[in-house]
């Protein structure tokens, strides 16, 4: 599975292939032995029940609804928070089959979907929550931007060299901070529950029975 890394939260190929985030670093950083953290691409999974003692406020209403919210964040947006993953970290991790690409529609709008890099064990936990009979349906394509013509003059000027401070990039953002791929159910599915595998018992002496 091919890893393509960019530089650029507003790269096309973003939740369009498999990727990751990195800084815009300079030559000399890139080949010192400076290890190249991972800002965007890979995610762990939360799970949570939505109630009023629940660490995180409910994304629906902003208190709570009683129902189960599943959603992938950035490590550091973790609770708790999760360590960044190195390039080269993931790289081999990925080869090992401990890091796996993964495709998430959205619940509501099979057509958009998110492209993420997660640990094996998330992916698990993610299949175990969906449920082979809650299997998503198939994201289907994005459809392709179509070109148009706004009939302005074209700017022949050349401004190379000037120090204009002007960023105009009018593609837009496609890497967020924000969780992506928020799932809410109405209720814990019972099949994530966990079993003891040793049975409880309670010893009690008999003094204490009486």
């Amino acid at each position: 599975m091919p890893l393509w890394v960019t530089n650029d939260d507003r790269a096309a190929l973003i939740d369009r292939a498999p990727w990751v985030r990195v800084d815009d670093l300079p030559w000399r950083a890139i080949a010192s032995d400076r290890a190249m953290l991972v800002r965007g691409g890979v995610r762990h999974l939360q799970d949570w029940a939505c109630t009023p003692a629940a660490p995180r406020p409910c994304p629906l209403n902003g208190s709570s609804c009683g129902g189960l919210h599943v959603a992938w964040s950035l490590p550091a947006l973790c609770l708790p928070p999760k360590p960044h993953t190195g390039v080269d970290a993931l790289v081999a991790a990925s080869a090992e089959g401990d890091y796996v690409p993964m495709k998430i529609p959205a619940q509501h709008n099979p057509r958009a979907s998110t492209r993420l890099w997660t640990p094996a064990a998330d992916r698990d936990r993610w299949r175990n929550i969906i449920g082979e009979d809650e299997a998503l349906p198939d994201a289907e394509p994005p459809m392709q931007a179509t070109l148009t013509f706004t009939e302005e003059d074209l700017d022949s000027t050349c401004r190379y060299g000037e120090d204009t401070r002007v960023f105009d990039d009018r593609r837009p953002r496609r890497d967020h901070a924000d969780a992506s791929g928020l799932h809410t159910f109405p209720e814990v599915p019972q099949r994530i529950f966990r079993i003891p595998r040793q049975p409880q018992r309670l010893n009690v002496s008999p003094e204490q029975r009486a």
